[in-house]
Parts: C-alpha cells; structure tokens; sequence
C-alpha cells in the first residue's frame, strides 16, 4: 500500500509527496521505519516513527544489499521478508504498468506479537493445568465409583481362597454392573 500510495510521487520525483503519504505510517504503530528507493538504488525518502529507534536498512540477511543510503541495483525488484531479532525487514518492489519504479522497505515492531504469543502460550498453559487437574478429580470420583468395589472384591475373593473361610461376605453399595456382580459373588 505505501508503493502503491508513493508511485505518482516517485514517478513525478515529489519526494514532499512521497514523504506526506509515508507519514500515514503514524497510524500503525508497529511500523519503525520505511524507506522508498528509486529505481537505481537511491534512497528517495523515508518515515521514522517518533521515538522509536530503527536498526539501519540492511542488517538482516536478505537485504543487506543497502550501502550508504543506497539500495544496490541487484535488490531493485527483489520481493520478500525477513524476520530479524525484534523486528521483520520487508522488502517489495513499486511496479506500475509492468515497470519498476522503485522499492518500499519497510521495518516492523514484533513486540506486540511478541507479547501476544507468550499470553496465548500462558493462557494455553492455564487450560492444559486446569484441564489436567479435572480430568485428574473426575478419574479420582470414577476410581471410587468403579476400581475401589472391584478391589474391593478381588481382596475379599482372595481372602475366602486364602483362609478358606467362606463366611466372609462382599459388602454391594450399588445397584449396578459392578453391585450386581458382587452380589453373584
């Protein structure tokens, strides 16, 4: 959108122009920096974001084809991204009627994306422990509705085996499967 926004003025060579329509960037505050080159590599204007300090353009692998203010011709057209330590460089070409008239380079605050990610991985984490800590009460609730008369059951069966005291009773607290084959027993 800042090619696009740029292109008359870059085409026209109204750098006033191109800077006005590059200080729309203020709406964005996760924009450091950008910076308009014409089509020979020179640098044609920028925008800086009020107290915020930028890296200069080029110290992410992709694009450090810049030299002293200027874009090397090499990079004229060159399209991508580059994720660098706390921010994203891109690089995109300004082409109007199928001729490069230029490249916007643009540096990105990750910041923001940054601290949404580790409060989505904390609330997640919130979700995985408090998950964890129901399944582990509801399994304790069906340990004592279902294992412990099953238990229950093989202790006494194995105490009539045992002893041979066939006196000794299974005590049933339900009226289910489980109360049914107690009762059997």
């Amino acid at each position: 959108v800042v090619g696009l926004n740029t292109s008359a003025a870059l085409d026209f060579f109204d750098r006033r122009a191109a800077t006005e329509n590059m200080a729309t960037l203020r709406a964005e505050p996760t924009v450091i920096a950008a910076y308009i080159f014409t089509a020979d590599g020179e640098l044609f204007a920028q925008y800086q974001a009020t107290g915020r300090a930028s890296s200069p353009p080029g110290l992410c692998s992709e694009v450090r084809r810049f030299q002293d203010g200027r874009l090397l011709q090499a990079t004229i057209g060159f399209a991508g991204h580059q994720f660098c330590s706390g921010h994203v460089d891109l690089l995109r070409p300004i082409v109007v009627d199928n001729q490069t008239l230029g490249t916007v380079y643009v540096q990105g605050d990750l910041r923001e994306l940054s601290q949404t990610l580790w409060r989505q991985c904390g609330i997640l984490g919130a979700v995985i422990a408090g998950s964890f800590a129901v399944v582990f009460l509801f399994s304790s609730y069906l340990q004592r509705i279902i294992s412990q008369p099953i238990l229950n059951l093989a202790s006494t069966m194995r105490r009539v085996s045992h002893d041979r005291d066939y006196a000794i009773r299974a005590a049933s607290e339900s009226d289910d499967e489980v109360g049914n084959l107690i009762d059997g027993f």
